[in-house]
């Protein structure tokens, strides 16, 4: 059984983004999973001492609906696509795959 727990905390923004523009999601889903990702920061509190705050580059929102999509579109590493087609996702996503 492969662990994917600590996955999501792995997804490198930049490197999804591109993913998503190689496959084609341009428009309002590129913009809604940049702002998504976007200022996201980190801080740790142990008893009364607070430590810095750290702006995250990596990483999905534990929790979020997109989340897993997202991670499924970052390692997906078969010549882009691996004949899975993705279209008209600037307002619904529909998937066809090869017969």
């Amino acid at each position: 059984m492969l662990d994917l727990q600590k996955a999501f905390d792995l997804v490198w923004h930049r490197g999804l983004l591109y993913k998503m523009e190689q496959l084609g999601l341009r428009g309002n889903i590129l913009q809604f999973t940049t702002d998504f990702l976007a200022n996201r920061s980190i801080q740790v509190r142990i008893g009364t001492a607070l430590s810095n705050s750290y702006q995250l580059q990596n990483g999905t929102p534990q929790g979020s609906v997109i989340s897993p999509f997202l991670f499924i579109i970052m390692i997906n590493d078969d010549n882009a696509t691996n004949g899975v087609q993705l279209s008209n996702c600037t307002t619904s996503c529909t998937t066809s795959l090869p017969a």
